[in-house]
């Protein structure tokens, strides 16, 4: 690039890291991400890129914050357990750590739980972040069938109605 970097992945602020030789598919917002949004745009507009972002994330809504928790706790749980044991997180920012009680892990990284509080993240991730499109995961390993499925439906019925209100 301009810079004399190639092939170095640049930190862009707080929790974000960007190679500019393949800008698009290499970058990576953490999901505690508090950084500087303008500087990861700049660099995607100086590399000629677009600036959509696109979020996945863990997802589950039910009829209160406490059934979402108490259906998911045992799944996403599991998962995360595993994914630190795996050492994940050693790969991640330092200030995303995986290796934490499961009431921590869910603060700002997880869309969980009433219809109204999971349209509020959404809507963060639209309007703070600046998303282009939320993918969410209702499913894992473990979980019901049917119980995923529902609440995905549920995003649809539920939450996508309460953004457009």
């Amino acid at each position: 690039d301009s810079l004399g970097r190639r092939n170095q992945p640049q930190p862009l602020g707080v929790a974000v890291t960007v190679d500019l030789s393949a800008l698009i598919e290499r970058i990576y917002v953490s999901p505690l991400f508090t950084g500087d949004l303008a500087t990861v745009r700049s660099a995607l507009a100086e590399a000629g890129k677009s600036s959509n972002i696109v979020v996945f994330r863990e997802a589950f809504v039910a009829d209160t914050h406490e059934r979402a928790i108490e259906a998911c706790r045992p799944f996403l749980g599991a998962k995360y357990e595993s994914v630190a044991r795996w050492g994940h997180q050693n790969v991640l920012p330092a200030t995303d750590n995986l290796a934490v009680p499961f009431d921590q892990l869910v603060r700002n990284r997880f869309i969980i739980g009433n219809p109204e509080e999971c349209g509020r993240q959404l809507l963060w991730y639209r309007d703070e972040l600046g998303a282009a499109c939320v993918s969410i995961r209702c499913q894992w390993p473990g979980i019901d069938f049917k119980t995923g499925l529902e609440s995905n439906g549920r995003f649809g019925r539920d939450v996508l109605p309460w953004i457009k209100s």
